[in-house]
């Protein structure tokens, strides 16, 4: 349910879930400051954490990517300083909660913008 003016749109609590649930891929919503408010239950399959436990966390501090041939370790501090679309280069892995095997990864970050640009 979209509740609202046409000029500013909020997205109840259950839509935005539903939406995250319907999406086969995992997502990770996280603030200007990189403190994660929701993720989608994909992201568990990829990180071994469960989206309960993500919530509240800095996204800095709680997933980790590793890449052949290019420094990512800046790579959320670059997004959220930035506010641009980014994508990690080809052959990144990311790093589960311990004691599972790295597990290669694709992985883009965007900010999202209110109605007016905010």
């Amino acid at each position: 349910m979209l509740v609202g003016s046409r000029r500013e749109f909020q997205y109840t609590g259950d839509t935005v879930k539903s939406i995250l649930a319907s999406i086969r891929e995992g997502v990770i919503i996280a603030d200007r400051e990189g403190i994660i408010t929701a993720a989608n239950p994909v992201t568990e399959l990829i990180t071994g954490i469960l989206p309960t436990e993500l919530v509240g966390t800095r996204i800095q501090d709680t997933i980790f990517f590793e890449c052949d041939a290019d420094d990512v370790s800046t790579f959320f501090e670059e997004v959220l300083a930035g506010w641009r679309a980014m994508e990690l280069p080809r052959g990144c892995t990311i790093t589960p909660r311990e004691g599972r095997a790295r597990i290669p990864i694709a992985a883009s970050a965007a900010p999202l913008f209110s109605p007016d640009g905010a």
